[in-house]
């Protein structure tokens, strides 16, 4: 029987080949890179304005001087020639600088001197002196040539897309999302929707799961059911596999009744088991497997519990820190994240097992020695612990984890609570303080 931490690592070191694929910058946002990028160009790419005014030459836009006016620059257009003594150029913001240039004088503190013959401006008087590189953005100021932008498995983020489109690039290369295969078993189960009969139950472990599929980051292949027949789990075990399938996730059937077909199944598919025991409470039942297809990437075929609270509880210790993995999240961030949290009333924890309750969070704010207030977090159970009820995994935020010895938590204990994927708990406001 595996203790839990060495059960997620052992799931993590056999996951399958991380696959890359290249993507348009739209569609790769969300996604984590593949690989390091490096800035192929400098920005700004050229000296240039920084706002609409006058390119001047500094020692000569002293306050009270007057200047002809000489060129246009508008943004999009390269200067026609140098600019001269005594001269000023009309530019505009991120036009390039003229060459001779030095800084520019903002419009704002520019009037017009004398006219041509046509009413244009024909001289300007300077009302401000200029120093040397006011309102200048210098080539390579923000970005040069050969820097790192950003690193492997960093999320592609809007503002990184950004700075990816002003290198001029249209595709990234980031980690592809795992194809996930789901096999539901239980003779029992029925269709949502359709009328039960005799002892029959509506199916939920397939639609618990493949939503949280996509929030791990991986994409759903296929959703199938079978019962608990072993030949009918063996055959669409193999369907699955010849679909593409590097991850199968197997509900129910793990367990050591005369109805469980998976261990057999798992058998005559010639696979290989690793594990089928964990150490807690609940989710105790639970197989991992390799089968090898005649390449260097086997399929990895993890069997949950049937029972819908520890069916989910499996996933997310054990199947969401491997997407994540396999779709490029960084290794620190693997999991679930946790938060500190004030316990609202005793758990008496009798069994040998690790135990995971499951507890619904509220906003606490709590007096410090100085007098501040801090918001916190308290938590409680939601309601009965069993194993088959879901409700405790819907009127939940997270799971507190106690270890394997009988414990006493009492009313007022600091503890940790680790966040579902869907959780909106978050540590602090969203709002900046006035």
């Amino acid at each position: 029987m595996r203790l839990i931490n060495d059960a997620i690592q052992e799931c993590l070191s056999l996951s399958p080949c991380r696959e890359v694929e290249s993507l348009p910058l739209l569609e790769a946002c969300g996604a984590s890179l593949a690989a390091d990028l490096v800035a192929e160009r400098s920005l700004p790419l050229w000296d240039q304005s920084a706002m609409d005014g006058y390119a001047v030459r500094a020692e000569e836009a002293t306050q009270g001087a007057v200047l002809s006016l000489g060129e246009i620059i508008p943004a999009g257009h390269w200067p026609q020639r140098s600019l001269k003594e005594g001269e000023a150029a009309r530019i505009f913001t991120g036009a390039p600088l003229p060459e001779g240039s030095d800084a520019v004088v903002i419009q704002e503190n520019v009037v017009p001197h004398s006219l041509s013959a046509d009413q244009r401006v024909a001289m300007i008087k300077v009302e401000s002196t200029a120093q040397r590189g006011d309102h200048i953005r210098v080539c390579g100021e923000e970005l040069r040539a050969g820097t790192l932008i950003s690193r492997s498995e960093r999320t592609v983020t809007p503002g990184l897309l950004g700075l990816c489109a002003s290198q001029g690039w249209t595709h990234l290369p980031v980690f592809k999302k795992p194809n996930v295969a789901l096999l539901e078993t239980g003779t029992e189960l029925v269709e949502p929707g359709i009328p039960l009969s005799n002892a029959q139950i509506y199916a939920s472990n397939a639609t618990t799961l493949s939503p949280l599929i996509k929030l791990s980051g991986g994409q759903l292949l296929s959703s199938e059911r079978v019962s608990d027949h072993v030949s009918e789990v063996v055959n669409k075990l193999n369907l699955l596999i010849d679909q593409g399938a590097r991850l199968l996730i197997t509900t129910g059937g793990v367990s050591v009744g005369d109805f469980d077909p998976i261990h057999q199944a798992l058998e005559q598919l010639g696979a290989t088991r690793s594990f089928w025991r964990v150490k807690m409470k609940p989710g105790k039942p639970i197989s991992v497997a390799t089968l090898d297809r005649g390449d260097d990437d086997p399929v990895l075929i993890i069997g949950l519990p049937g029972n819908p609270v520890s069916c989910v509880i499996g996933y997310l210790l054990f199947v969401h820190p491997l997407l994540q993995h396999l779709s490029g999240v960084p290794s620190q961030r693997l999991g679930l994240p946790r938060i500190s949290c004030i316990l609202d009333h005793d758990i008496e924890k009798r069994g040998h097992r690790a135990e995971l309750f499951r507890v619904s969070l509220l906003p606490h704010r709590e007096a410090t020695q100085d007098a501040r207030r801090i918001e916190t977090w308290r938590c409680g159970l939601t309601g009965g612990q069993s194993s088959a009820w879901i409700s405790s995994i819907s009127q939940g935020d997270g799971l507190l984890y106690t270890s394997a010895p009988p414990a006493s938590l009492k009313a007022g204990d600091r503890v940790e609570v680790a966040l579902f994927p869907w959780s909106h708990i978050l540590p602090n406001a969203h709002l900046f303080d006035e």
